[in-house]
């Protein structure tokens, strides 16, 4: 049975101070305001729906936000074309502000939990613990012909809008033989992604490299990979993984991108 989606709420920012062109940030929210939060932070073709099972699954423990990154599902997009790392660490916190969170758990995903990784060194204050699934360090430590490359790839895969680009990013984004409803589920997600948004977001990563933030890292950490993950392989998370010290890591056998 998939889980009901809590509904889509709106927090209002210091969008100036965030570099946005508004003063909105989106998210969904589950379980009691009282009990230790969760912030989920999703990858670059994803979305807050994403973490619709966690939602479901972790409410009667926790407070549980999963936000909608700038110009992601109703979320105003940064002015600027190529946002850094840093400013979507930022706009986390003046989310977590808006909804009156202090420390708090930071589980990110992919893109998500290279947004992760910085609002942990920035802000070390704010992050109890934290947890990369898929990790990505960012892609400022490759060569400039991969990352040129890399780029190429993601301009080619928004060019004409989510819907195509769900037909044809999926079968790298799971595992070996996933269930139709998993399929579904994932082609839902990638059909809503924003263009600007995504090369914004996109733009980012190529300028980061967290790898060089991780001795400012003092939360446990604990990272997922899948084996079959051919996104961010296992060998990105084994770097982080030793550059952090109170850190460990997980690989799920079998299970791809989308941890």
């Amino acid at each position: 049975m998939v889980p009901t989606l809590p509904e889509l709420r709106f927090a209002k920012v210091d969008g100036q101070a965030c570099g946005l062109d508004g003063d909105r940030l989106t998210y969904r929210e589950a379980g009691e305001a009282h009990k230790e939060t969760v912030l989920l932070m999703h990858g670059i073709g994803s979305h807050a729906g994403g973490w619709r099972f966690i939602l479901d699954g972790l409410s009667d423990s926790h407070r549980l936000i999963a936000w909608n990154a700038p110009g992601y599902y109703l979320s105003d997009n940064f002015a600027a074309d190529a946002p850094d790392h840093s400013q979507y660490a930022n706009a986390a916190v003046a989310l977590l502000d808006s909804l009156g969170v202090e420390p708090c758990h930071v589980v990110g995903s992919s893109f998500g939990s290279m947004i992760g990784t910085t609002l942990a060194a920035l802000h070390p204050e704010r992050v109890q613990t934290l947890t990369l699934l898929g990790a990505s360090r960012g892609q400022f430590w490759r060569p400039a012909e991969e990352r040129a490359a890399q780029m190429k790839l993601r301009e080619d895969l928004i060019a004409n809008g989510g819907f195509e680009m769900a037909e044809q990013r999926w079968r790298q984004l799971l595992g070996k033989d996933p269930s139709e409803l998993t399929v579904t589920l994932l082609k839902e997600l990638l059909k809503a992604i924003d263009k600007r948004a995504y090369l914004q977001a996109a733009r980012a990563s190529d300028t980061a490299d967290t790898l060089t933030l991780a001795d400012r890292i003092t939360a446990p950490t604990h990272l997922i990979i899948g084996t079959e993950d051919a996104i961010n392989r296992p060998a990105i998370s084994a770097e982080i993984h030793a550059a952090i010290t109170h850190s460990r890591m997980t690989s799920p056998e079998g299970t791809g991108h989308m941890t």
